[in-house]
C-alpha cells in the first residue's frame, strides 16, 4: 500500500502541499477500505451486527498499525470513526476527479449490491467475518 501511494503528491485547491504518505491522507485510504468492507459484509453477508462494530473497527485499527499508522492518527473507536467519516464526506474532502471516483465506486457498490438477494436460510455466521459464497453456489 505504501508503494502504491508513494508517488501521490501535489497541491490542493487551497494551495497546501500534500503527500499520500502523510498520516491523515494515509488514514483516509484505510477509512475507504473500512467503509467498503463494512458495506460489502452488510450486503453480501453474513452481515455485521451493531454489537460487532466495535470489534470490526478495532481489527481495522490493527491493520492501520501494521501499515505504519499510529493510534493518534486514527479515530479511537467505531463511534469516532463514524463521526470522522461523516465529517470527511461533508467538508473534509476537496472536490476533484480522484475523490469523485472513489465516492462513486463506494456508491456504485452499494447500489449494485441492492440487487443481490439474500439467502434467508443462512445463519448469522462468524462474528465480524465476511466470507465469499462457495463457487457455484446459488442464492434462491
Amino acid at each position: 500500500m505504501h508503494q502504491m501511494h508513494n508517488k501521490l503528491e501535489g497541491t490542493d485547491f487551497r494551495g497546501r502541499t500534500y503527500h499520500a504518505q502523510e498520516p491523515e491522507a494515509f488514514f483516509w485510504v484505510l477509512a475507504t477500505l473500512i467503509e467498503m468492507g463494512l458495506r460489502m459484509c452488510r450486503r453480501f453477508g453474513p452481515p455485521i451486527h451493531d454489537h460487532e462494530l466495535p470489534r470490526f473497527y478495532a481489527e481495522w485499527q490493527e491493520v492501520g498499525r501494521r501499515i505504519g499508522l499510529e493510534d493518534r492518527h486514527m479515530p479511537p473507536d467505531y463511534a469516532a470513526f463514524r463521526r470522522y467519516w461523516g465529517e470527511m464526506l461533508h467538508d473534509g474532502l476537496d472536490r476533484n476527479q480522484t475523490v469523485d471516483e472513489v465516492l462513486a465506486t463506494i456508491t456504485a457498490a452499494s447500489a449494485a449490491s441492492n440487487a443481490v438477494r439474500r439467502d434467508p436460510r443462512r445463519g448469522p455466521g462468524s462474528p465480524v467475518e465476511c466470507r465469499p459464497r462457495p463457487r457455484g453456489s446459488s442464492v434462491p
